[in-house]
């Protein structure tokens, strides 16, 4: 699942919409990527499945880190209004991933090392 954190934009009548989660399942939602000049790229399905592959198995999976992938996505603060009283005022996580559906543009991946806790040996055993 992911989470939507809602900011104020650059401008007075634009809202950032921010979401997190499981690459694996947030890249389904993005049309976009920053590329390593900091523009924005389109994204195809062999960009998702070579990020999947490259960044997410090859270089974090190996490793034993644990990944999310961070998006955004603009809208007109009137159509996030709009939305949000569509939507019970964003009160639940359903409510919430409608903002998910503009087509969210990736800003990247980061790997989290969760080493294991001193009980999970005995655990194991």
């Amino acid at each position: 699942a992911t989470t939507a954190v809602i900011l104020p934009g650059g401008r007075d009548d634009t809202v950032r919409i921010f979401v997190k989660g499981a690459p694996e399942f947030v890249l389904d939602l993005c049309t976009e990527y920053m590329n390593a000049e900091g523009q924005v790229a389109r994204m195809d399905t062999h960009k998702k499945e070579d990020v999947l592959r490259e960044v997410v198995k090859e270089q974090f999976a190996r490793q034993a880190f644990r990944t999310l992938l961070i998006a955004y996505h603009d809208m007109p603060l009137a159509d996030f209004n709009q939305l949000k009283r569509a939507n019970n005022d964003f009160e639940n996580e359903a409510d919430r991933e409608e903002l998910e559906k503009g087509g969210l543009t990736v800003i990247g991946i980061y790997g989290m090392q969760d080493p294991l806790r001193p009980e999970i040996v005995g655990a194991v055993k």
